[in-house]
């Protein structure tokens, strides 16, 4: 490591080290303080605001941990209720960069003075957040474009932050058992990767290229150009679209727009990404979204999109059918399909919180359906049984509950449950469809045949080991002498009959080889050594059990 990289990460440790105590202070002084005291002789229990505390601890320490805040608000498998509450409700507290910073920024990336790229340039930000901020322009040839530009130094103090938090997570895995739960590495790293592609504005700007070919023809949703000639890594320029935020209805009414038809094209352009594309807008909040004076809606800000693969809608799908049908067994098999397990899942109790979770959905009419409850209910259930889904899933869910809360803004009898039925239905057609089946069974013989294809090999392998008495199981058991015997034993009888298996498969190899070439194994008798050598090695297996 650098000494410059060192010294950062030094100074960065100590303003942390700073901000955690002196919010540390705080908590201990209210907590001391006579009416806390007083109600602890009372026996009351006084609200610690816990969800509070993190927030604004999260936003005091800077772009990395707002962030890192934002990531968790959108992971209810791994957040408490109460904290994510309030971290949906972060804020980015800067100040915006001055003009001389934001032009070497701009020069240094696109190689050339501010006036020989722009007719003009805005310098008072129109937009201001931790990571960058957003200037308006126009280019040489008229065009009215917005130009993102990222703050200077941010990218070396989130680097830092980084390693400080690896370091940190590491040290709280070893020390509180996590990795029981989860693996901090995996999850320093998710966030890692996610902030590192939200510094890359040039993989912002394919993001909104790739959207925008995916918009279906005649949609009614727009998706600003990218002018890649002034664009790169740290300067991203898209086409200026300006329209009307959805934030109130009646001063849409007044523009002349239905605010429950606003709502409806919203809704159905993002459940279309979801459902038909698998590649979505994951943030589509008001302050991303405008209504154009033609009716149409244009999208903003692509640095957070998600991704779904085919097995992920199918998922996603199944979940949803079988949590409506009140399938209790298909309900435990979707969460457990959605995420990764921990070694300790108590499978009884998780069928139990299913049935609860199931009954309160039963044949309850879609219309009275909260999409944003179901949500919370199902991350809620993964939450408690420690289930790890997915960040896609997550985002998923994220952009389906923000989604929902612009529609209730815009018309509260509006449902979102019922606006994604003919997605869901048109899902399930596909994958009933009779080219779907003719590739997904062309695809599983593919996989059966690789399989059937390496069992040769394989049991030639285990054979020769065999006939070598180089074949070795190792166990470790501890205590009970007679617990290992027995251990022992099963591994015996496990290993015997695996040779046993793979020298039938080689009998019936040799025989199907004799039926289609008798010049290549002209006799029996191979088949019927290797057929009498499966019998004897399943009876000795049988004898260890």
């Amino acid at each position: 490591m650098a000494v410059q990289d060192r010294w950062r990460r030094l100074v960065r440790y100590r303003r942390i080290a700073q901000l955690v105590l002196t919010h540390g202070l705080r908590l201990a002084a209210r907590e001391a303080s006579p009416g806390r005291l007083w109600a602890l002789v009372r026996h009351r229990s006084v609200p610690l605001d816990t969800g509070v505390r993190v927030r604004r601890l999260l936003e005091d320490l800077g772009p990395t941990f707002v962030k890192l805040g934002q990531l968790l608000s959108t992971r209810p498998d791994l957040v408490s209720a109460d904290i994510l509450r309030e971290l949906e409700h972060l804020q980015d507290h800067v100040p915006p960069e001055p003009a001389a910073a934001v032009r070497r920024v701009v020069e240094g990336e696109l190689g050339q003075k501010v006036e020989e790229l722009f007719a003009s340039f805005r310098w008072e930000p129109i937009a201001a957040a931790s990571l960058g901020q957003v200037h308006a322009a126009t280019l040489p040839d008229g065009s009215h474009v917005v130009v993102k530009v990222q703050r200077p130094g941010v990218e070396p103090t989130i680097q830092a932050d980084l390693a400080i938090l690896g370091d940190v997570l590491r040290l709280l895995g070893r020390a509180a058992n996590l990795r029981d739960l989860y693996d901090p590495e995996a999850l320093v790293d998710e966030f890692a990767r996610g902030l590192r592609a939200e510094l890359d504005y040039a993989r912002e700007g394919r993001n909104a290229e790739r959207l925008r070919s995916l918009l279906p023809p005649g949609a009614r949703v727009v998706v600003p150009r990218v002018i890649w000639p002034y664009t790169r890594r740290r300067v991203l320029t898209l086409e200026a679209i300006e329209g009307l935020k959805p934030t109130d209805p009646e001063r849409l009414r007044q523009a002349g727009h239905d605010p429950s038809d606003v709502a409806r094209t919203l809704a159905r352009a993002i459940l279309h990404m979801v459902f038909h594309d698998g590649f979505f807008h994951a943030d589509p909040h008001p302050g991303n979204v405008a209504v154009l004076p033609n009716g149409r809606l244009v999208l903003y800000d692509f640095g957070m999109v998600g991704r779904l693969t085919e097995d992920m809608r199918e998922a996603f799908g199944d979940l949803s059918v079988a949590l409506l049908r009140g399938d209790t067994e298909a309900v435990v098999d979707a969460v457990v399909s959605l995420g990764a397990l921990p070694p300790d899942l108590d499978h009884t109790r998780l069928v139990r919180d299913v049935e609860e979770l199931r009954d309160r959905y039963y044949e309850v009419p879609l219309r009275t359906l909260n999409m944003g409850q179901i949500v919370q209910d199902i991350f809620g259930l993964a939450y408690r049984h420690h289930i790890r889904i997915p960040t896609d899933f997550t985002l998923l869910g994220k952009c389906l509950v923000t989604l929902e809360g612009v529609i209730q803004t815009l018309d509260p009898d509006l449902s979102m449950v019922e606006l994604a039925r003919p997605f869901g239905t048109s899902l399930m057609r596909q994958r009933l469809s009779p080219n779907r089946l003719a590739a997904k069974t062309r695809r599983q013989a593919r996989t059966l045949l690789e399989a059937v294809d390496s069992v040769p090999r394989d049991a030639a392998r285990v054979l020769s080991l065999l006939a070598r008495g180089r074949l070795v199981v190792r166990w470790a058991t501890e205590g009970d002498e007679r617990l290992g015997r027995q251990v022992a034993r099963s591994a015996r009888a496990a290993v015997l009959a695996a040779a046993g298996l793979a020298a039938a498969v080689l009998a019936a190899v040799a025989l199907l080889a004799r039926a289609v070439r008798p010049t290549v194994v002209p006799s029996d008798t191979p088949s019927l050594l290797l057929a009498a050598l499966s019998a004897v090695l399943f009876w000795l297996a049988a004898r260890n059990l």
